[in-house]
């Protein structure tokens, strides 16, 4: 390897195990930025947080991990230090891969087989997106078989509307089952992400008290 090729991977390598700070002007990269062997348990979660905002947000955490995985598996380091990150990075991502697949069988054990309106709505109530191209294997992931179908939920349920609308006709029964519907799901979404869902079960319900009570 010539210096000059030497020096483009060593700075590569360098820029590849950092991390960034937010701040009021942007992203801001400094000493503390730079990931070493002492530093990687305080840091790995950022690394890898960052690392995944990377890739598209119509893949899943699964999809996302299993792409970086195909990506540096295999890459060549020059630093030892930079090899030993690597090593520990993989090791973590395929952790991170288990704990994913493992909490949806989890979820599935604790609540049955998900629905496919439950499914859209953690994804719309997580910030995920549904689309045609990944449709199969979202639903593959959770034991359905029709993409096509599944993204047509994601989409009727991403309208606010039709989350916290009054059905219509709306009857009492109507109405019940779609507070149920979404009280369903609240134990599926990280906890993050429940306030909104319960927000929008609340606006039902006041419309309950309103229209019934």
């Amino acid at each position: 390897m010539g210096i000059n090729q030497h020096y483009s991977q060593a700075l590569t390598e360098f820029n590849f195990f950092q991390i960034y700070f937010e701040t009021e002007n942007g992203k801001l990269f400094n000493n503390d930025s730079i990931l070493t062997p002492e530093n990687w348990e305080k840091n790995k979660k950022t690394f890898f947080k960052q690392r995944m905002e990377q890739y598209d947000n119509a893949y899943t955490l699964t999809e996302k991990i299993q792409t970086e995985l195909d990506r540096i598996e295999g890459v060549s380091i020059i630093r030892q230090d930079y090899k030993i990150l690597l090593g520990r990075y993989i090791k973590y991502l395929k952790a991170c891969k288990n704990e994913s697949g493992s909490a949806l069988q989890q979820k599935e054990k604790n609540t049955g087989k998900l629905t496919m309106t439950q499914i859209a709505l953690v994804f719309v109530y997580s910030g995920k997106q549904i689309t045609r191209d990944n449709g199969d294997s979202i639903a593959s992931e959770y034991g359905h078989s029709s993409g096509e179908a599944l993204f047509q939920k994601f989409t009727k349920y991403s309208s606010p509307a039709n989350r916290k609308g009054k059905p219509q006709p709306c009857t009492p029964k109507k109405l019940q089952n779609k507070i149920d519907l979404l009280n369903s799901v609240i134990e599926l979404l990280p906890t993050k992400d429940q306030k909104r869902v319960k927000d929008e079960v609340q606006i039902l319900i006041n419309i309950q008290e309103a229209e019934y009570q």
